[in-house]
């Protein structure tokens, strides 16, 4: 869901989708000709040579909300903890806008360097920002560059926008998928906030 882009979210015209096996089959079925003058359907017999069964659907307590929410959960008290202790927890940073900006770069690669169409105009990329990676790992200098606090406080505004936007975006982007803005945002926020308060004062 993450690599497929706009495109995907377009409604199928029936050109597009008759190659699947049941749009085959219904296409056949109404389909008709003319033979000696008169109007006939153009299938006379359907043989059904195998009857498939439905699965029986496995319900899963783990979902993509429920994680991404626990995500957030450890994430806020990650930030109200350093807040409160004055510390960064840069560690946790690091891991999280690492794992976002590789998922940034796989989405960009995607849509520019191959001919997948289906993964091209991806909107996930405003949240998945690719260059936080490698730029969270400046937070690791000891002298860290003026831009820095800039930079993360322009992600914080646009996962936000991005959240305000989301019902309106052209492209259907997972709910599952919020939780895990808001983390960004909170995160973004908190390491603008105590960059500007602690490292460049």
């Amino acid at each position: 869901d993450l690599c497929l882009g706009m495109p995907m979210d377009k409604v199928a015209e029936p050109q597009e989708y008759m190659f699947l096996p049941d749009y085959i089959e219904k296409g056949f079925n109404h389909a008709s000709i003319i033979r000696d003058g008169k109007k006939v359907p153009l299938v006379k017999e359907t043989i059904i040579t195998y009857a498939a069964k439905p699965e029986a659907s496995e319900s899963s307590l783990i979902s993509p909300t429920l994680l991404f929410s626990i995500v957030l959960l450890i994430g806020v008290a990650i930030t109200l903890l350093g807040h409160r202790n004055k510390r960064l927890y840069k560690g946790f940073d690091i891991v999280l806008f690492t794992i976002i900006g590789l998922v940034g770069w796989l989405l960009l690669l995607l849509w520019i360097a191959t001919d997948h169409k289906a993964a091209a105009v991806n909107f996930n990329i405003l949240w998945a920002i690719p260059f936080h990676f490698p730029i969270v790992f400046l937070l690791l200098k000891k002298n860290k560059p003026v831009f820095l606090s800039k930079y993360f406080m322009l992600t914080a505004v646009i996962n936000l926008l991005t959240l305000g936007t989301w019902a309106f975006l052209p492209q259907d982007l997972h709910n599952s998928l919020i939780p895990l803005v808001i983390l960004l945002s909170i995160r973004a926020y908190y390491i603008h906030f105590y960059l500007s308060k602690h490292e460049n004062t």
